[in-house]
């Protein structure tokens, strides 16, 4: 029987935007979400920024960005440093990924000293034939937005999580359950009927065979009152053949807590924006 715990660190985390190992421990599981969030909660006046590294952009053109953001950062009065040996009380990651003939994407991520992120954001079209000055400007201008004073909580969001789609063996409860618990204890009311006020979370379950393992897809599709769908979180990761056809335990806790932040996130971010302009 597969060990989730025990078996975390083996198990490939197959994700696109992706933290260095360097990041606090990895775990399985992990989301792929593109969309830009912040936790307003995580921030507070005084910050400081540790910037880290960009993950695919190599040692030059990552020195050159990180030294020249921090410039930037300092001209805003954010305290940032790029050093091996900083600290702060934020941490700053990048990764570069190519994309065809649009020029590169920069994915950035704001982690807290616990590995949780508490914002995230991404910056296309930059392509290493410009020079940097304007991307490290718009990066700059854009953290400041994100860390900047925030106003107070809005009322609690609600969502409606109704049985996760095509999870075999007892995935269709267990993985349901391990969602709503996970999410109620991030403080998002977890609503048993779809009301006016509510957002819908549908799951959505698929498993490919790749040689001795089962390659397992989840999709998370927040769904606005009107029926729009408003994000979209994926989780992905390859577990031993047969694990899922029981009972999935321990396992569908780890993969609910691995995707609930980012849902959790995002779900407060539509709930607030519709306050703001209804």
């Amino acid at each position: 029987m597969f060990s989730c715990r025990a078996s975390a660190q083996a198990i490939f985390l197959s994700l696109i935007v992706a933290i260095s190992a360097c990041q606090p421990v990895p775990r399985p599981f992990q989301p792929l979400d593109k969309s830009l969030y912040s936790d307003r909660s995580a921030l507070d006046r005084n910050f400081s920024l540790s910037l880290r590294e960009i993950e695919g952009a190599g040692v030059d053109l990552e020195h050159r960005i990180l030294t020249s953001l921090g410039a930037e950062l300092a001209k805003i009065n954010i305290l940032a440093s790029h050093s091996s040996s900083s600290s702060g009380n934020l941490l700053l990651y990048g990764k570069l990924v190519t994309a065809d003939d649009n020029g590169d994407h920069i994915y950035w991520r704001i982690l807290d000293p616990s590995g949780n992120v508490v914002a995230m954001f991404e910056q296309t079209g930059y392509s290493h034939r410009q020079k940097i000055d304007w991307l490290v400007g718009n990066a700059a201008l854009r953290i400041q937005s994100l860390l900047s004073d925030q106003p107070e909580e809005s009322a609690g969001a609600i969502v409606f999580v109704p049985p996760v789609d095509g999870a075999p063996g007892d995935g269709r409860t267990s993985l349901t359950n391990a969602v709503r618990s996970s999410l109620v204890a991030l403080k998002i009311t977890v609503a048993t009927e779809l009301s006016a006020d509510a957002v819908s979370l549908l799951g959505s379950v698929a498993t490919t065979t790749r040689g001795d393992g089962l390659f397992v897809e989840i999709h998370w599709s927040l769904i606005s009152n009107d029926g729009q769908e408003i994000a979209v979180v994926t989780q992905s990761d390859m577990v031993p053949v047969g694990v899922l056809d029981g009972a999935w335990g321990e396992l569908a806790e780890i993969i609910a807590e691995a995707a609930s932040q980012s849902l959790a996130l995002l779900i407060r971010d539509y709930n607030r924006n519709v306050q703001e302009n209804p």
